[in-house]
């Protein structure tokens, strides 16, 4: 791969035909390629075709595609002297996406976006939005009596207020049917851009089997608005039409789930909890989240919603747990990585006989895999 600004990075088990709205959307918009890359990551499931496939769109397109099959990431992984991430990120699941984030980095990007093989590119400039990250911008600085905002209050929806649907992973402790915000025009250095998204909105399982809402359009007071992040404000971020900046790089850990916890799986919550450990340090390195454009139609892929209640379940509590604890912390270093790391550290001392056994050992070992990624961003990036 060639060093570009922007990367997209995706993970499917599918031929990705979904990128061609996104090649078609660089060129219209006249961007040089060769600032522009996809990095498309295979799993176990993902069909021998894809690689052609993506071949293909690099012809049609002149941008390069590049595709990383399992034997791809391996040799990777193998290169870089890195087993234990290896055996860390399960296959047939989205965590394999990190080899992907990782390889964009080394390759040089400056941003990465994280896409999934529903979202669908619209009119927006989107390279040309995304590629602002890591730039200083006027924006509406969000902060709440809480200290925590809910970035789907931005979109409107067939037939329904806004006011109580709340994005995926919101705490349900920290819900207030007022939703009482207050916005102050100003200048912050964005490090997230979360775009949001029309038809399916990213919200928790519960609303969907009870109200199935359609997200329609920005409110209007949004539109052409950048919403960040005020220094203690929380907001989830997703890794779905999210671009980060590669300074970054530990933070964007979307952590592997799928453990069972009094008899559930955990899931739902693995870019959710990334985006909360995100948000933390950002609030003591000065950088911000912000939220708006660009837009991404979210044409979900067919999902199992009783079955993904039940993932959820378990992972509302540990979500709970997650919220205290970084709202109770007091963390230091000199630049993301050092306050990652000592973040996983508080996290563990603050949990620490204080929380039910069987919680306290999920936690432990999810920080475990979090010191992993640290590690290989060390070795990979320094």
């Amino acid at each position: 791969m060639a060093a570009r600004s922007v990367e997209f990075v995706t993970t499917t088990i599918n031929e990705p035909v979904f990128l061609e709205g996104y090649l078609e959307n660089v060129v219209a918009h006249g961007h040089d390629p060769t600032d522009i890359g996809v990095t498309v990551v295979g799993d176990l499931k993902t069909p021998l075709s894809v690689r052609e496939f993506c071949e293909g769109l690099t012809d049609e397109f002149g941008i390069d595609v590049d595709y990383l099959s399992v034997d791809d990431q391996r040799r990777l992984i193998e290169q870089w002297e890195l087993l234990e991430l290896d055996r860390y990120l399960p296959y047939n699941s989205i965590q394999r996406r990190n080899v992907g984030y990782l390889a964009a980095a080394a390759e040089g990007a400056d941003v990465i976006v994280s896409l999934d093989d529903d979202n669908l590119a619209r009119e927006d400039d989107i390279a040309g939005l995304f590629s602002t990250v890591g730039d200083s911008h006027e924006v509406l600085e969000v902060t709440t009596e809480n200290n925590w905002y809910n970035p789907a209050s931005m979109l409107t929806y067939e037939a329904e207020s806004s006011r109580d649907i709340y994005h995926r992973g919101f705490p349900y402790s920290r819900r207030d049917t007022s939703q009482t915000y207050d916005y102050e025009r100003t200048e912050r250095e964005v490090m997230v851009r979360a775009g949001l998204w029309f038809d399916v909105p990213d919200i928790d399982v519960i609303t969907h089997l009870e109200r199935g809402p359609r997200a329609t359009s920005l409110r209007e007071e949004f539109e052409d608005e950048l919403v960040a992040l005020g220094d203690e404000t929380f907001a989830p971020v997703n890794t779905q039409n999210t671009a980060f900046h590669t300074d970054l790089m530990p933070l964007i850990h979307t952590i592997p789930m799928g453990q069972s916890v009094r008899g559930m799986e955990v899931s739902r919550f693995d870019d959710i909890w990334l985006g909360y450990f995100l948000d933390r340090v950002l609030h003591e390195t000065g950088g911000t989240v912000a939220y708006g454009g660009p837009i991404s139609t979210h044409d979900r892929n067919t999902h199992n919603l009783k079955r993904e209640l039940e993932h959820e379940a378990v992972g509302v509590r540990l979500n709970e747990i997650v919220v205290d604890t970084l709202e109770s912390i007091e963390i230091e270093g000199d630049d993301h990585g050092d306050y990652y790391r000592d973040l996983i550290r508080q996290f563990r001392a603050e949990i620490d006989g204080e929380v039910d056994y069987e919680f306290e050992a999920y936690f432990n070992e999810m920080l475990d895999g979090m010191e992993t990624w640290a590690d290989a961003c060390d070795t990979v990036l320094n």
